[in-house]
């Protein structure tokens, strides 16, 4: 039986049937190394390299913005883009209104984009140079947004199924030749004391297997990583004396990376330690807390005007520096992606997908619409029995009426508990065979999510190895 997607309830252009295996790429990684993770939450955060490279950059997205005065972020369900806040970007609604996104990024008065049918980069908002000088017809798979000026990791769109994301033909020189394709480019305004943050370090060697997959802008500075950790900044950090190249900790892996206004902070690979540097102030934003063992994924951690946030491998939340909040950082929430403004952080919720926000709110941006936090929901029978109606309308997240289940982006068919099921090829059966028994299926590195509401516990498993 082969199992499609569903329609989206909300479609402003046609959205491409994807694979978009995005629940953390800590719980990704950990699906694809296991298949079928016992129970998310007891699940570890593995390091970038446990997947293989191709399957990592066309799985990674991030889902949310967040800017002075503004949030938004991507419904995965549906591809749609909300803002909320009383300082939106101007002309946000009419500029996403019109399209299914990939991934955003915000700061002050401006957004970007990856537009999700063509993978396009695109900005808007006041006029700003980072807005103006945007690249036009350039594909990206990661967008990063600075005070004035923007980042993004490209790459050659004539190698990938831009509708499936994966390679047209998985070949070894396809492979190659997609590695060597990945390119950082920076566009804007250069840093108020240095205008190298245009211009992103030269390192990644994709000959090696090692090419950048990660770039992050901050003020006056932008850093890249690679995909075996190795880390390099251009540029300079508000008016700490010499260049941000220098101040980098020199030798040290890093699994994951983010860039606050002035300085920056990554996950050590292997010792899931964090560390910090850059223009830091003695609100001790570069200082994390002892004694936890972060999550070191690409969403797990965030940082803004002198503070920085950061997930424990348990996806609970731990924010440090300038938090006299408010509204303070949740204490036992788990997330599945995090990320922060100026003055404030949100975070996607890892038990029911809802936007939660925290910090400084007198705008309005802690408040996420109503319209973000409902989802579909669909009709389900009973274990083994996979049905393709869909319920009209949406409902509230955890609240679906009898006889059915809300989903977290799943094709129609069977569901089961949020855990990672992996199929041969897109489009593929999924469990489901009528004599009430589960098929699993999978290809390395692409794990599939899940959602059954049958019961209470939400913790095993039903497709075993």
């Amino acid at each position: 039986m082969a199992v499609r997607g569903c329609p989206p309830p909300r479609q402003r252009r046609p959205t491409a049937e994807r694979r978009r295996p995005r629940l953390l790429a800590a719980a990704g990684a950990a699906a694809a190394t296991a298949v079928v993770a016992a129970a998310l939450g007891a699940a570890p955060t593995p390091a970038a390299g446990e997947l293989p490279v191709v399957t990592y950059m066309l799985s990674n997205f991030q889902l949310m913005g967040l800017a002075q005065g503004s949030s938004s972020a991507i419904r995965a369900l549906d591809d749609a883009l909300y803002f909320w806040g009383d300082q939106i970007p101007v002309n946000s609604e009419q500029s996403t209104g019109q399209y299914t996104w990939l991934s955003v990024d915000s700061h002050t008065g401006y957004a970007c984009g990856i537009e999700r049918v063509t993978l396009q980069i695109m900005c808007w908002g006041v006029d700003k140079q980072a807005v103006s000088a945007t690249p036009t017809g350039q594909a990206a798979l990661q967008i990063s947004t600075g005070s004035q000026h923007a980042c993004a990791l490209t790459f050659d769109a004539d190698l990938v199924d831009l509708q499936h994301l994966a390679l047209k033909a998985d070949t070894p020189d396809n492979n190659a030749a997609f590695l060597e394709s990945l390119v950082p480019v920076c566009w804007g305004s250069g840093g108020q004391q240095s205008s190298e943050n245009l211009v992103p370090p030269a390192i990644g060697n994709a000959a090696d297997g090692d090419p950048v997959v990660s770039v992050r802008a901050g003020d006056g500075f932008t850093c890249v990583r690679t995909y075996k950790g190795r880390v390099q900044c251009s540029g300079a950090y508000g008016s700490l004396p010499g260049s941000a190249e220098s101040q980098v900790p020199e030798g040290v892996l890093f699994s994951a990376l983010t860039a606050g206004e002035k300085h920056v902070a990554g996950v050590v690979m292997d010792t899931a330690e964090l560390r910090a540097w850059g223009d830091c102030s003695s609100l001790n934003e570069c200082t994390a807390p002892t004694g936890v063992s972060w999550a070191g994924a690409e969403g797990s951690l965030s940082a803004g005007r002198m503070f920085t946030c950061a997930l424990d491998t348990q996806l609970r939340p731990h924010c440090w520096g300038r938090v006299f909040w408010p509204r303070g950082t949740p204490a036992v929430s788990e997330f599945i992606e995090i990320n922060s403004g100026m003055s404030h952080t949100c975070g996607i919720r890892r038990n029911d997908t809802r936007a939660a926000c925290w910090g400084e709110c007198s705008f309005g941006e802690c408040d996420p619409p109503v319209e973000f936090n409902r989802i579909p929901c669909e009709r389900h029978a009973a274990r083994g029995t996979c049905l393709r109606a869909v319920s009209s309308g949406v409902c509230e997240s955890r609240s679906c009426t009898a006889g059915y289940t809300w989903r977290f982006d799943a094709p129609c068919g069977c569901y089961y508990k949020l855990s990672s099921i992996s199929v041969a090829n897109a489009g593929a059966a999924i469990g489901g065979r009528t004599d009430g028994g589960t098929d699993c299926h999978k290809v390395a590195g692409v794990p599939f999510f899940f959602m059954d509401r049958v019961d209470q516990s939400n913790q095993a498993p039903r497709c075993q190895t």
